[in-house]
């Protein structure tokens, strides 16, 4: 149990727009309840977490965050605080300073018209404040990260905005794959019985993914690019870019924690789900941990469990390339489909790059194996 990764929401209540890509659940207003929220801490620190991130929501809305952040530093826990930004005033940094380890702040390009796409212009003021923040959060000690969500339309932005970030110093920089399973739900969620928002949610969750052609065996789909740009920064060689990507086999499993002790689970191949393991302050953590151990070796395609069929239905609609090593599906009909050589070539180039990226074992791909194009008259 010591060392799991907890995501703990202090606060989903939020009266500010919903982000175009967010993946969190509907945010509802809750009751303001303090001490249960110290209790959460405490059970944390006694059970040996060894770091928490608090996000939201806002988490800076929550009036004893202070409260929370000081038990959770005095047991240890390193602190990892997602905001955006809107609340982080000079003031309140000089009051995190010393108890919270990490401040991690969103930023998705270096357009200014594109940020508003995907954040809103409600955003803007922190976008247009961003490099003061940087600063401000460098000069008192505390550890700068940055998030970034990948999608359509800031897939080309990378290059330009590592060099805008690297002109302050930091400790991370993840890259996020767009979910566009868990940004949909959000969003019907959130539409309600609304038809016009239902309707909007779709074309919003349409608008930043990209599902690719069999034509071109899905060499031209979101995913595609995703890979390719891990590639080209990969080149840099600087190991504070760490691309995550939706669908990872060797991505962590997330542990959120809701503020009336509910714990969430999800992982790579939950797809659209996250199941409720129980309640800390009723079952205590060491029960409801042992029940995210139980889900973790459901793997055996013969007792047919539910992390097994989980990975067949997260895997099943990924393109060919991303199911040519493990031969997922109908792999040579998918493959027979593609019109050009040149294509052929790209699909076996990205099944390679997704067979390193996710721990595969044996030999490289090869494209004689698979295609067999003969030159034209």
């Amino acid at each position: 149990m010591a060392g799991e990764q907890t995501h703990w929401f202090l606060r989903e209540g939020c009266n500010l727009p919903r982000c175009s890509y967010c993946f969190g659940p509907l945010a509802v207003q809750q009751a303001i309840n303090l001490e249960q929220d110290t209790k959460l801490a405490k059970e944390l620190v006694a059970n040996g977490i060894k770091s928490v991130v608090l996000g939201g929501g806002e988490p800076l809305l929550a009036s004893n965050i202070k409260d929370v952040l000081k038990t959770l530093k005095d047991g240890g826990i390193y602190t990892s605080l997602h905001t955006n930004g809107l609340y982080l005033t000079e003031e309140r940094l000089d009051e995190l300073t010393g108890l919270v380890d990490e401040i991690a702040l969103p930023i998705d390009t270096t357009d200014r018209t594109r940020q508003s796409q995907l954040r809103s212009q409600q955003f803007l003021p922190v976008f247009d404040n961003i490099e003061n923040l940087a600063d401000s959060i460098n000069n008192r000690g505390i550890n700068l990260g940055w998030h970034t969500v990948f999608t359509n339309l800031n897939s080309g932005d990378i290059p330009a905005l590592y060099d805008f970030l690297c002109q302050h110093n930091f400790k991370f920089w993840r890259i996020y794959e767009y979910n566009d399973d868990l940004a949909r739900q959000g969003w019907l969620q959130y539409a309600g019985d609304d038809q016009e928002k239902v309707k909007k949610s779709y074309i919003s969750a349409d608008t930043l993914s990209n599902p690719g052609t069999t034509a071109a065996g899905g060499t031209d789909c979101l995913l595609a690019d995703f890979l390719r740009m891990e590639e080209t920064m990969q080149r840099i060689g600087d190991d504070r870019v760490c691309f995550v990507a939706r669908k990872d086999e060797l991505a962590h499993p997330y542990m959120f924690l809701r503020p009336n002790g509910d714990v969430n689970y999800y992982n790579w191949c939950s797809v659209s789900q996250r199941r409720n393991l129980g309640n800390i302050l009723k079952d205590s953590l060491p029960v409801v941990m042992s029940k995210s151990e139980d889900l973790r070796i459901d793997f055996d395609i013969e007792k047919g469990g539910d992390y097994t069929r989980d990975w067949l239905d997260a895997t099943a609609d990924m393109p060919v390339w991303a199911r040519l090593w493990e031969g997922i599906g109908s792999i040579n009909e998918e493959l027979d489909e593609i019109e050009t050589e040149e294509q052929a070539h790209e699909v076996i180039r990205l099944a390679n790059l997704w067979l390193k990226r996710n721990g595969g074992k044996g030999d490289e791909i090869k494209f004689e194996d698979y295609f067999g194009f003969v030159e034209q008259d």
